[in-house]
This record gives structure tokens, C-alpha cells and sequence, in this order.
């Protein structure tokens, strides 16, 4: 499974197991927020008093690899179905 890093910035609902809002920075420094379930992003026991933001990861698909102009690695991925192996 591939999976990319994202920062668990805040807990929205104790709901079991308790709904998190996680920052996705793109490569331009935009932002994309996603909401789920906790144990989507992290094993970690977090929960309401925790400090944030905490690191997470979700999984998704590649779905193209390149290099801009400056010799970075630049992905492009899809997170509604994740490959799972």
C-alpha cells in the first residue's frame, strides 16, 4: 500500500473512534483538508486533549511520477480508492 504523510491538525468529534481533521500541503503550498475516522491516519491513541498537530498518513494511488524544473520528485495521487496489498 502507498501511503503519504499528512498532519493531523485537529479533533472534530468523539464519535467512536473519534473523527480528526488532517492538512494534505500540496506541492505549491496549497492545502487540502481531510476528515475521517482516526484510525484511517495513525495508530497513535489520540483523542480531544491531545496536542496537535500530530503525524499521520493515508493511503492512496500513484498515479503519475515526474520531475519539475528544479530536479524534484513530483507525484500525482488519488485518494478516494487506495490500492491496498
Amino acid at each position: 500500500m502507498v501511503t503519504i504523510r499528512v498532519n493531523i491538525v485537529q479533533w472534530i468529534d468523539d464519535a467512536q473512534p473519534g473523527l480528526v481533521a488532517c492538512q494534505l500541503i500540496y506541492a505549491w503550498g496549497n492545502a487540502h483538508i481531510f476528515i475521517d475516522k482516526l484510525p484511517i491516519f495513525t495508530t497513535a491513541n489520540l483523542d480531544q486533549q491531545s496536542v496537535y498537530p500530530q503525524p499521520g498518513w493515508i493511503a492512496c494511488e500513484v498515479i503519475d511520477q515526474r520531475q519539475d524544473a528544479h530536479g524534484r520528485k513530483m507525484v500525482t495521487v488519488a485518494t478516494e480508492q487506495p490500492l491496498i496489498a
